[in-house]
């Protein structure tokens, strides 16, 4: 599945943009294995930029390509397997 096919499944109420539940609900069981509530709402709101309540379609998908970017910058700085440094990057 895509990112944008991802990202328009967690849009439940299909407004355009995810909202902290939606968000959570979608991704927290892959984003946040080892996060709690408070966590997973901490990242949502590092990723919600402008404290808006809601994240829209492309700066979600420029935020998570950024993300994997840094993961294996991570890796072709340090020579090591990009998967152990996938949490600390994100």
């Amino acid at each position: 599945m895509e990112l944008r096919e991802l990202f328009e499944a967690a849009d439940t109420d299909k407004g355009g943009a995810l909202e902290i539940d939606e968000f959570i609900e979608a991704f927290g069981g892959v984003l946040g294995k080892d996060m709690n509530q408070k966590q997973l709402k901490q990242l949502f709101m590092k990723i919600d930029a402008d404290s808006n309540g809601s994240v829209g379609k492309c700066f979600f998908m420029c935020k998570c390509v950024f993300r994997v970017a840094r993961i294996y910058e991570l890796y072709a700085l340090r020579k090591l397997d990009p998967f152990i440094y996938e949490a600390r990057a994100l």
